[in-house]
């Protein structure tokens, strides 16, 4: 009930500023429950132990560019003397994040969100290797430019004032993020990379093992077909990211582009993010697409409006016409 309603007013109050603190306070519910699964994640037993280090944070680390490095391996080894205890740090703050941002004290949500950016800022630069940025292989795909730094700028919308939202007017930083992140989707889409033999297989083969074994049949059956198709398969990937950006971009974002949206982030979140790894007990969120939900959830808001506008707009005007015909008025 908590969701329902604030759901239920961004979509049918026509009071702009009343729909962006319904459409903020879902935003927070959701930011709110993620940080709380992120935070059963870290509390996974795997986590404990040095793989985490190993399987987990090096491989991350080591997308970091040349001037990160240092400090990354420094890291890597500071955490390396006692995992454990890093650990359940790392789950005790993500956990008094979630339950800071599931309160209804403003004054203990804001403190919320600012430590969410930070943490959020932190664990992106020293612990998801800036989400590969900086390296020929980001893709969307795979999760570029990183869930955690997701976390940061949804927080960032949360802080900004409504004012600052304007949901109409032709350029709404809430509402059109998600459009730069496509364009930008689509621009690193086209590295060389993703062209050559493997480029792409080679990514849904290494998310396969991250399965369960149906889950993993269904990946690998389809990777010979990416391969020998791979110049098609990427033209239509890029072309989707641009199709999204473009039907979703502006006060008055088409339904298309999000059904294009879901598809593609279902697509993205079994074939190439296996889930987050949360089946193969090294996931430590659910990667991106829940929180590319969330980022689309001002726009989806407006189109739901819009045709719920449009309804009783039509509503009223047959019941006008009707009114007319029983009158014998035309």
């Amino acid at each position: 009930m908590f969701v329902v309603q604030p759901f239920r007013t961004a979509v049918t109050t026509d009071d702009p500023e009343l729909r962006v603190q319904a459409i903020k306070t879902l935003l927070r519910y959701g930011l709110g429950a993620l940080w709380l699964l992120d935070a059963v994640l870290q509390a996974q037993p795997l986590m404990y132990s040095y793989s985490f280090v190993s399987s987990i944070m090096t491989p991350a680390l080591k997308l970091n560019p040349g001037f990160m490095w240092q400090v990354s391996q420094w890291t890597v080894e500071f955490i390396n003397r006692n995992v454990g205890m890093w650990n359940w740090a790392f789950v005790i703050i993500q956990l008094t994040i979630a339950l800071t941002l599931l309160t209804h004290r403003p004054r203990v949500v804001r403190t919320g969100l600012v430590l969410s950016i930070v943490w959020s800022m932190g664990v992106w630069a020293f612990g998801e290797g800036m989400g590969g940025i900086f390296t020929t292989a980001a893709t969307l795909l795979t999760g570029a430019p990183g869930a955690v730094i997701l976390y940061a700028v949804i927080a960032g919308f949360l802080l900004m004032p409504d004012a600052w939202w304007g949901l109409d007017r032709a350029v709404s930083p809430p509402r059109d993020f998600i459009v730069l992140l496509f364009l930008w989707g689509a621009y690193i889409q086209g590295n060389a990379a993703f062209w050559q033999g493997g480029g792409l297989s080679e990514l849904l083969v290494g998310n396969a093992y991250m399965q369960p074994g149906i889950l993993q049949k269904s990946i690998l059956a389809i990777v010979p077909f990416v391969e020998h198709y791979r110049i098609i398969i990427n033209i239509l990937l890029i072309a989707s990211m641009l199709g999204i950006a473009l039907l979703v971009f502006g006060p008055r974002p088409h339904v298309a582009g999000y059904w294009l949206l879901g598809i593609f982030l279902l697509l993205c979140w079994w074939g190439f993010q296996a889930f987050g790894m949360v089946f193969a007990g090294m996931g430590t969120d659910l990667n991106t697409p829940p929180l590319i939900v969330l980022l689309a959830l001002p726009g989806y808001v407006l189109v739901l409006h819009s045709r719920r506008s449009h309804a009783a707009e039509f509503a009223v005007r047959s019941e006008r016409n009707h009114i007319r015909r029983e009158a014998g008025v035309h």
